[in-house]
């Protein structure tokens, strides 16, 4: 499997940057010298002490996992550098791959003068942005495990900078024999009931459908009195559920939607909506009085209006209100 990013129009995976000292500046820009086709991540070199980070959401890494892309960079020779690095405890601590680049690596070391943050450090440094982009390959499979992050790494220190230099990154590529997903779930589809249904049977089970879709590991069904639908119903793994008719009124409309989630977060659904039947009144008041035929468990909750376990004349009149409405 293959994840990708060229960039093109926008990125396709959801970067994250930071910086720990100096302007947090990276951003995709056009770039006549750009890989494929015309739009590069860049950061420019700068003239005082910068430290800032490009950085991959978390990925799994299997024993053959590859990690490629296109650069190109002009720093100031021995002062400004580049560097890739990986952390496996979520950011808190990263680590050089210098050794573990096999195609494109470092070109130079930096200079403990100036106060560069990563003094010492051998890095990419020097170039020339006329300089055709070049690819880099990093063997990871060497780092196996879940839930790892590589950051692209450009310092700078207080001593000059090349004027209109900087760090152009491209066609971004990690290749793996598993599916882990680099990037969020598709947006499911709902299907079943369609959007507006009206008069849905309380004593009927209720099946709601939605598409499977890409990356995808569970799904919560959301639902509610408004659209927002905050409120978990329940978590499944396949692309059906039932649903369960407690603390749902007569005639009421209820709102749902689904998030398909994986371990890089929640894609939600647009939200759709379907209205409960209402419950005949005179089957209300049948039920009152101890005549047939009267309710069922399910739908004696649902006319149960002020939730106090008892059915009372302003419940009736409730009950006859929503079966005008839905007339």
């Amino acid at each position: 499997a293959v994840t990708s990013d060229d960039m093109e129009p926008i990125p396709s995976v959801p970067w994250e940057t930071a910086a720990a000292q100096g302007p947090d500046d990276w951003e995709v820009i056009f770039f006549s010298g750009a890989s494929s086709p015309f739009r590069t991540w860049f950061s420019p070199d700068i003239p005082s002490v910068k430290d800032a980070f490009l950085i991959t959401p978390p990925f799994d890494i299997t024993a053959d996992t590859t990690l490629s892309f296109f650069h190109t960079f002009a720093l100031e020779q021995g002062f400004d550098g580049a560097v890739l690095e990986l952390s496996r405890d979520g950011g808190q601590t990263w680590q050089d791959l210098h050794a573990r680049i096999t195609e494109g690596g470092y070109n130079g070391s930096i200079s403990t003068q100036f106060g560069n943050p990563i003094a010492g450090r051998p890095a990419w440094t020097g170039g020339d942005v006329e300089d055709s982009m070049r690819r880099v390959s990093v063997d990871l499979g060497g780092l196996a495990g879940k839930n790892r992050m590589v950051r692209f790494r450009i310092a700078t220190d207080i001593s000059e900078a090349i004027a209109g230099g900087g760090w152009y990154i491209d066609d971004f590529e990690i290749i793996f024999s598993r599916d882990c997903p680099l990037r969020l779930p598709d947006a499911p589809i709902l299907l079943k009931p369609l959007d507006g249904a009206v008069g849905i049977p309380f004593n009927d089970p209720l099946t709601i459908d939605w598409t499977d879709v890409a990356n995808a590991d569970r799904y919560q069904v959301r639902w509610g009195a408004t659209p927002d639908t905050t409120r978990l119903l329940v978590e499944v793994t396949q692309s059906s559920s039932s649903f369960p008719f407690t603390e749902i009124f007569s005639g009421q409309r209820v709102y749902w939607r689904i998030l398909a989630i994986n371990d890089f977060g929640p894609t939600s659904s647009a939200p759709s909506s379907f209205v409960m039947e209402a419950v005949d009144p005179d089957r209300v008041a049948n039920e009152m009085i101890g005549l047939e035929p009267g309710l069922t468990k399910v739908e004696r909750d649902a006319v149960d209006f002020d939730r106090d376990g008892i059915l009372a004349i302003d419940d009736l009149i409730q009950a006859v209100n929503v079966s005008n409405q839905q007339q």
